[in-house]
C-alpha cells in the first residue's frame, strides 16, 4: 500500500467507495466524478503505477472483471454501449497513478462528448509511421 495513494487507502478501507465489486485481486467501485450514470473504476488491489508495471495476469484478470461489469450493466438495463479506457502517465491525462480502468456505461441521452478529435492522416505519411513503430518481436 502507498500511504499517499486514495485507491490504496480505498482498497484498505480507510477511504469510502461505493464498491459494486471485490474479489481477491482487485475492487470495482463507482467513480466518484460520475461523468455519466454508473461510471465505474476497476482496479487492481495490489499498488501499480500504470500499465506498464502490471504483471499480464493481472491485467487479464482486469480484463475479465471489466467485461463481466460490462455484461452485467447490460443485463439489468443500465446501458447497452461503453467506453472503456486507462490513462497512463501525466501527459496521458493520468490523475490518480494506480492503475485503474474507467467503464463509463453510455447512453442517446447522457450528454457526455468523450472522444479524441480526428486529425486524418496521409497514406503515405502512414505507412512511413507505422515503419518507425513497427515491433520486430513477438509478445
Amino acid at each position: 500500500m502507498e500511504s499517499d495513494c486514495i485507491f490504496c487507502k480505498i482498497v484498505a478501507g480507510q477511504a469510502p467507495a461505493a464498491r459494486i465489486f471485490e474479489d481477491e485481486l482487485c475492487l470495482a467501485f463507482l467513480d466518484i466524478n460520475q461523468a455519466t450514470h454508473g461510471k465505474t473504476l476497476v482496479i487492481p488491489k495490489a499498488h501499480y503505477q500504470d500499465i506498464r508495471d502490471t504483471p499480464d495476469e493481472d491485467l487479464a484478470h482486469l480484463a475479465k472483471v471489466t467485461k463481466a461489469i460490462i455484461r452485467h450493466f447490460e443485463s439489468i438495463g443500465l446501458a447497452h454501449d461503453f467506453q472503456v479506457f486507462n490513462t497512463c502517465g501525466e501527459l496521458g491525462q493520468q490523475s490518480v497513478f494506480h492503475l485503474h480502468f474507467h467503464i463509463m456505461p453510455r447512453t442517446a441521452d447522457d450528454g457526455a462528448d468523450y472522444w479524441l478529435p480526428r486529425n486524418p492522416a496521409d497514406a503515405h505519411g502512414m505507412q512511413d509511421l507505422a515503419a518507425k513503430l513497427r515491433m520486430d518481436r513477438r509478445i
